[in-house]
């Protein structure tokens, strides 16, 4: 019922709507007592916060951009990891929020560590961006003297281990 993808995902989504509002609890503190540094942190907060709900909620990260879903993860876990450093001192709203972040960022970087999935990445549709010479559009040429980076000879292995090339 509960696949542990779709709870990880879920607690991100969490984390960003948290995000959001300690952003606004930093603008009532602002709001209170003028301090520039917390005024700061809640406009980045607040921006990052609804950027990043947005991917997160749109699975932009799912448009061939990694060949792994560990390489999700380990982002996902340095991005919460730094929104807690950064918001940690606002409030004790603010606090509790960052601890809830920590305890995300480390479930991800678990999730990171453990996952075994790996992505099959489409390469004969011509409208889709690809990982293999997305440039040029030409999947079948020889790889290995064309310039081609390690990455994309990477991602071509992994094709060629799935059986989709």
């Amino acid at each position: 019922m509960f696949d542990i993808d779709k709870v990880v995902r879920y607690f991100a989504l969490l984390c960003h709507l948290g995000l959001i509002a300690s952003s606004i609890d930093g603008f009532i503190i602002v709001g209170k007592s003028m301090n520039i540094t917390i005024l700061m942190i809640s406009i980045i907060c607040h921006i990052f916060g609804l950027f990043l709900f947005i991917i997160e909620f749109q699975h932009v990260y799912l448009l061939n951009l990694f060949k792994s879903y560990s390489t999700i993860y380990f982002l996902r876990s340095i991005q919460l990891f730094v929104f807690a450093l950064i918001i940690i001192g606002i409030s004790e709203i603010t606090l509790c929020f960052s601890i809830f972040f920590l305890f995300n960022a480390f479930m991800n970087g678990f999730m990171g560590l453990f996952t075994l999935k790996t992505r099959t990445i489409n390469i004969t549709n011509g409208n889709q961006m690809t990982n293999i010479n997305s440039m040029n559009n030409r999947p079948n040429i020889n790889y290995r003297h064309s310039g081609i980076s390690r990455e994309d000879e990477d991602t071509r292995e992994v094709l060629l281990e799935n059986g989709n090339e």
